[in-house]
């Protein structure tokens, strides 16, 4: 008797988790732009080709985290800390907030992962934005080690890649921005 109030207290309580709403740890994806996904892409170094980075335009009014592909260049295994800049407008504009990512690549040369950026510290409330206007996430970088994923062509409609401080009107680079629920 014992074991069936068990079992019907753990599919109860199984029946009740499987109604609550799935919740990402990196909240709600709002812009996103995978070159992976085209045949013509590949990697600019972010040292030797900056100021780089990513024009985006938010639909949501919070900007909680910020994912950007990178690749790793030379056969470096060593961690590093990449930070990036969210700014209001263009390169020159005011910056919204700032975050860091302590990288450790798991490979040498040609290793590309996503990597995670959060604003607002531990509690994560993340940088108020007006949806519509134009943001650039601004990659700053130690060294000629890492590269930032782009494709040739037009893919992401809400801004351009930033190569050389330039905002250029056929490439679009790897990025995910993320809101709360």
């Amino acid at each position: 008797m014992k074991w069936k109030v068990v079992g019907a207290v753990v599919v109860l309580a199984s029946l009740w988790l499987s109604s609550l709403p799935l919740v990402r740890a990196h909240g709600t994806l709002d812009q996103f732009n995978d070159p992976s996904q085209y045949s013509s892409w590949g990697a600019h170094s972010l040292l030797f080709y900056s100021p780089m980075g990513q024009e985006f335009t938010p639909t949501r009014p919070l900007l909680k985290s910020v994912e950007l592909l990178l690749e790793n260049f030379h056969q470096t295994t060593e961690p590093e800390t990449i930070s990036i800049n969210v700014r209001e407008g263009s390169l020159e504009g005011s910056v919204m907030g700032s975050s860091s990512a302590f990288v450790e690549p798991e490979w040498g040369s040609g290793w590309k992962s996503w990597i995670h950026f959060d604003f607002g510290g531990r509690a994560g409330q993340g940088i108020t934005v007006k949806p519509g206007r134009v943001y650039v996430i601004e990659i700053v970088v130690p060294t000629l080690n890492w590269g930032f994923c782009n494709n040739d062509g037009d893919t992401y409609p809400g801004g351009r890649m930033i190569f050389m401080g330039t905002p250029k009107v056929n490439l679009d680079s790897g990025f995910g921005t993320f809101s709360n629920p």
